[in-house]
């Protein structure tokens, strides 16, 4: 940090990120060396025959070559290990080194074009060993090449042409910022474009790429930070927390039991769960959210013989004997088979079931639960680049819901759960799953991910006309409902997050918060960031055996500027635009808003087993607030995928489990409940 400012243009990369790759480099160029200088000394009596003058002079100056961008790689590399990642004066002078190293590389390429001619364009009279040597030598010249244009084109930054200092926003007094820079904007609309070049070009994802690049433009445009210096204060922030983990606020139930086990001014409280809240009614509409997913997430947990088992129970040709209750699905409807397969259900059970896909219009399934005597509503969660265009869409909108205020919803779940409800209503699902099962007692919505949002918007738009409707929601997203509309859903919605999962915990404040404190930590910190990175690897193939390496000076949670000694000045200016976005919420993409209802925070409990120990859980019923910073961890997107949330639920099951309010000390306060 900051990014390396070469040919007037900044760069994706820091001074301090080729300490790696130029070791990389090293250790090639010098096995290469050996074997050319071997091959060379051997055969050094063979260079007799016919033009072969012009393969000793290649090999000449292949040697000559190889040493000068030895020497060059190494210097590039002690330079940058010099420093730290805030103090990037010892590496002034790493746009030199690095001109000097193109002025090596361009003889290179003339040397290789030569080579190439020479090796392929004449025919030797002399031994094959030189000849093949030299085509072998020219052959790894252009891999070398074109992996140097590869990561070019990766550093490449299409806003670098424009100075830092007109990419950041000016402050208002009411602290509202105003951004300057269209081209940051248009260049994540391209980007997003290419991603996303198989998604029709209709006029709605049109609007949606333009909404994307904004918000993503929007939080990227006060900082200065390379792709490593966000992984390294990712590490730092991780350490960070691992030492605060134990500063949380205690949560109990709000019953007559516990009144006299808590003080009064150290909890916040919440509502005691409705008796439908069970883990074993969690863990059976568990395995219907997860068999929305289809046939793709039957035979990924079922890698030997689920493809086969989804064939047996497949309709080959049904394009042919079309069934109207199933829209969308492949050829062989496998899709259905998976839901069968992994739900139990008979064929007969199942009212509809939609796989259409496009932006804000997701696949769902209505189904009959004779186990349960309900009506089901499971709803898929993301899996297409349609589905994560959706998630993306996260502006906070308000809907009217009867006496509650202030009920901002995630905008792109909305849609969703508008479309959902308008196919319930325009071919009667709901209607016809109660006269396909008539000792139904009630509706069930549930729903994994993308699924458990749009299920629990539409509970809340539903429950006026089905009063006793209920949903399960899955790791449902962080930024989904305003405060008010989550507490006014407890009464009929249930969340359910695992551990460490990341998207709970996603939103533009969270978001913001995490910006600022790795802007801090990388501030505070006096280690390179090469060793940084390092030890984050380490981490991750091995976290139970990290040591504590980072010797960083994190202090709290806040992200106080005045109370910050350690602070370069140059970041100054990106840390308080950032604690500005944390504490101001002046988007309305940045209301506060929280997971649905009721929250099952499911806990695994021996980490500490080691990297292949077999974990267990606990549960406790947790506060959205709980929820309000993201946890660094490797296991922050393992904790999101459906099977090990179901796994967990399982697991709870077969121990009889039952969940407690969280018990967290608060001021050196302990309690029970």
């Amino acid at each position: 940090m900051p990014g390396l400012v070469m040919f007037r243009r900044r760069w994706s990369v820091g001074s301090d990120d080729f300490v790696y790759p130029n070791l990389l480099e090293i250790i090639l160029r010098l096995a290469w060396l050996i074997a050319i200088s071997v091959v060379f000394y051997i055969n050094h009596d063979n260079f007799t025959c016919q033009d072969a003058n012009l393969l000793k002079i290649y090999h000449i100056g292949l040697l000559v070559i190889q040493i000068l961008n030895i020497l060059v790689a190494t210097t590039i590399m002690i330079v940058s290990m010099k420093g730290t990642i805030a103090v990037s004066e010892p590496r002034s002078k790493m746009a030199l080194l690095l001109y000097i190293k193109l002025g090596v590389l361009v003889p290179e390429c003339v040397w290789v074009i030569l080579g190439t001619y020479w090796a392929y364009g004449y025919t030797y009279a002399c031994p094959e060993i030189l000849v093949w040597m030299v085509k072998g030598a020219v052959i790894c010249s252009w891999i070398v090449g074109f992996i140097v244009l590869v990561v070019i084109f990766i550093i490449f930054d299409p806003m670098g042409e424009y100075h830092q200092k007109n990419r950041l926003a000016k402050r208002t007094p009411e602290g509202a910022l105003e951004y300057q820079s269209d081209a940051a904007k248009k260049a994540w609309e391209r980007r997003i474009k290419v991603i996303c070049c198989c998604v029709a070009n209709n006029q709605e994802n049109r609007d949606a790429f333009i909404e994307i690049s904004k918000l993503v433009a929007d939080f990227f445009v006060d900082v200065d930070l390379v792709p490593t210096d966000i992984a390294a204060g990712l590490i730092l922030v991780k350490k960070q927390q691992a030492r605060s983990a134990s500063q949380l606020i205690s949560v109990v139930i709000d019953s007559p039991s516990s009144s006299n086990l808590q003080p009064q001014n150290t909890s916040r409280r919440i509502q005691p769960p409705k008796p439908w809240m069970t883990i074993r009614l969690m863990r059976h509409y568990m395995t219907f959210a997860a068999a929305s997913y289809g046939w793709p997430y039957y035979v990924y947990n079922n890698l030997g013989t689920g493809l086969c088992r989804i064939l047996k129970r497949s309709r080959c040709c049904s394009c042919i004997r079309k069934e109207d209750h199933i829209v969308s699905d492949n050829a062989c409807s496998c899709n259905t088979a998976g839901i069968l397969m992994q739900t139990g259900l008979d064929r007969k059970d199942l009212i509809y079931v939609s796989y259409h896909n496009k932006v804000a219009e997701i696949p769902f399934f209505v189904a009959v639960d004779r186990k349960e005597n309900k009506v089901v509503i499971a709803i898929r969660g993301t899996m297409s680049l349609e589905d994560a265009l959706t998630d993306l869409s996260a502006v906070g909108v308000n809907i009217d819901v009867e006496g509650v205020t202030d009920c901002y919803v995630h905008c792109g779940m909305l849609k969703c759960a508008m479309y959902i409800e308008s196919q319930l209503k325009e071919l009667q699902l709901i209607e016809k799953g109660f006269e396909a099962l008539p000792e139904a007692t009630g509706l069930v919505i549930t729903g994994h991910s993308l699924g458990a949002g749009a299920a629990a918007i539409l509970a809340m738009k539903l429950r006026h006309d089905y009063p006793d409707l209920i949903c399960y929601a899955f790791s449902p997203p962080g930024g989904l409902l305003s405060p008010n509309a989550s507490q006014h859903a407890q009464d009929y919605i249930c969340s359910v997050i695992l551990g460490k999962d990341v998207i709970p915990r996603l939103g533009m404040p969270t978001m913001n918060k995490l910006k600022c404190q790795i802007l801090k930590a990388l501030a505070e910190c006096r280690r390179p960031k090469y060793k940084i990175l390092a030890g984050g690897c380490f981490r991750v193939f091995c976290d139970c055996l990290m040591k504590d390496q980072l010797h960083s000076n994190h202090s709290s949670k806040s992200c106080d500027v005045e109370s910050t000694g350690l602070l370069i000045e140059k970041f100054k200016e990106s840390l308080k635009t950032a604690f500005v976005n944390t504490n101001n919420m002046v988007h309305d993409e940045e209301w506060p808003m929280h997971p649905p209802g009721q929250i099952l925070h499911i806990i695994e409990e021996e980490e500490e087993s080691g990297c292949c120990g077999k974990p267990t859980f606990s549960a406790v019923w947790a506060h959205p607030d709980d929820f309000n910073e993201i946890i660094i961890s490797h296991k922050m997107v393992f904790d999101h995928m459906p099977e090990d949330v179901l796994e967990s639920l399982t697991h709870l099951e077969k121990s009889n489990f039952i969940p407690i309010a969280q018990l967290v000390p608060d001021n050196g306060d302990s309690s029970t409940a």
